[in-house]
């Protein structure tokens, strides 16, 4: 096919993704703008109000990219439908499927640009904004702020040691912890497990009540000792429930490579993570949604010509509906451990995924 007809085609498909995932960007804005109006209000600074939604920027373009990538075809290779260009491309002797080729290339890399951006820019800038939401808008502190929190999480980093705590409970008022689960690797190795009923922090570290000890060898698999204990003070654990509620962070701030590391502590503590699993996986589907929708819309798109731009817009926007309920509702199904994670995180992108390669193939060459 001719390199200026492929540049041509790419070029014009790309303006028309970025000006809808635009459009539907700043149309989302809106619409949350005036839902909390009341709460802006309230002494809300105009620039805060720019902040706050400035710093969702890259978590939008993350979420409704597919919705720029399902709408750009139908009106760039469904104009041509419309104008009979494709029946010239075919009477040329270039094969349909072939034309659109590039097409394909342009959405497997948005795909990974969508990823790209979701695992550096998103979660930083995700954190800026919801201190704005919490401190601005609703006047109470962040999650990270909090003294007070249940079922936690927190991974404490020192040089080549790694202690991952989970608290049932903690209160950094009185400095306070229970159903305390802690796994210390060195070099990614286990060295110790402890678990204790309750523990209480003071300038001497953590001491652990009604709890056992376990410690492995250099390689991680065969226990050297095992400890019952009353009470125990891990002089070396010197972290604060206070610094960890302050510096923690949660499931949706953190790229694939910390949840990865998470879902292994938890299973080495014998902790549920599911959810962490399920996270792990829709971090890699959900960017490839572009690839997907953007091969749906291209067999639609071909085939619609006798449609208008209200049908597209509607069918369109029908399809992102279905994709996002199905997302959730498989996510909820994958959380509660009735699907895989791996089925959970990929089932919406598999539903869409076959009609759109048989269509991709059903069009006429």
């Amino acid at each position: 096919m001719n390199n200026k007809l492929s540049k041509f085609l790419i070029l014009e498909n790309l303006i028309f993704i970025l000006i809808f995932t635009g459009g539907v960007i700043v149309l989302y804005v809106i619409i949350d703008f005036f839902e909390n109006i009341d709460k802006f209000l309230k002494g809300f600074h105009p620039v805060k109000i720019f902040l706050y939604y400035f710093f969702q920027t890259p978590y939008l373009f993350v979420l409704l990219l597919p919705v720029g990538s399902l709408l750009a075809p139908f009106f760039t290779i469904g104009r041509m439908a419309k104008d009979f260009e494709l029946i010239a491309v075919k009477t040329s002797g270039i094969h349909i499927r072939k034309f659109f080729f590039p097409l394909l290339i342009l959405g497997f890399i948005l795909s990974l640009l969508s990823f790209f951006v979701n695992e550096t820019l998103t979660p930083y800038f995700m954190r800026k904004s919801e201190a704005i939401k919490y401190r601005e808008i609703e006047k109470r502190p962040p999650p990270w702020e909090r003294i007070f929190e249940v079922d936690f999480n927190f991974i404490e980093k020192k040089k080549n040691i790694e202690r991952f705590f989970h608290f049932g409970s903690i209160d950094s008022r009185v400095n306070k912890g229970r159903e305390i689960y802690i796994v210390e690797t060195i070099d990614g190795r286990t060295k110790r497990f402890i678990y204790a009923k309750n523990g209480e922090f003071s300038e001497k570290g953590w001491e652990l009540c009604d709890g056992i000890l376990y410690e492995y060898d250099i390689k991680g698999d065969k226990v050297l000792n095992f400890e019952k204990f009353k009470k125990k003070v891990f002089s070396e654990m010197r972290i604060s429930p206070l610094k960890m509620l302050s510096e923690r962070k949660t499931l949706e701030e953190m790229n694939i490579f910390e949840i990865k590391k998470l879902i292994k502590t938890l299973k080495s503590a014998g902790l549920e993570f599911k959810k962490e699993e399920v996270e792990f996986f829709v971090h890699f589907s959900f960017p490839f949604s572009v690839f997907i929708t953007l091969l749906l819309s291209l067999s639609l798109a071909s085939m619609t010509r006798q449609r208008g731009r209200a049908f597209t817009i509607t069918l369109a926007s029908l399809l992102s509906f279905i994709y996002w309920g199905l997302l959730e509702i498989s996510r909820a199904m994958g959380y509660a451990g009735f699907l895989p994670p791996f089925v959970s995180a990929w089932l919406p992108n598999i539903i869409f995924f076959l009609p759109a390669l048989l269509s991709f193939f059903l069009i006429p060459a």
